[in-house]
């Protein structure tokens, strides 16, 4: 899966669009993995930085690439999904 988001995932509504608006996808450096609390995956394998001591999570997710607005939006909710249990297995409040 690719580790930016994809135009049409950037699309998928207005909100989300909205959220993304000043963010800039990045490669991850050794530094950015370093900084985390917890490393998650959406399946790049041994393309991701691995660094003992780390808590790594895969996401098994579709890849949104090439795919229309109808399809990216299921995926995209997963995504949401996964990080609202996450930030509350981490005893961390979301916000809306």
């Amino acid at each position: 899966m690719s580790r930016f988001l994809s135009p049409v995932r950037r699309g998928s509504d207005a909100r989300a669009r909205h959220r993304h608006r000043k963010r800039v996808p990045q490669a991850w450096t050794d530094d950015i993995v370093r900084a985390a609390d917890v490393v998650v995956t959406m399946g790049c394998g041994d393309a991701c930085p691995i660094l003992p001591d780390k808590r790594y999570v895969d996401w098994e997710l579709d890849d949104p690439a090439g795919k229309g607005v109808e399809t990216v939006r299921p995926i995209r909710d997963d995504i949401e999904r996964c990080v609202r249990a996450l930030l509350e297995e981490l005893d961390v409040p979301a916000t809306s």
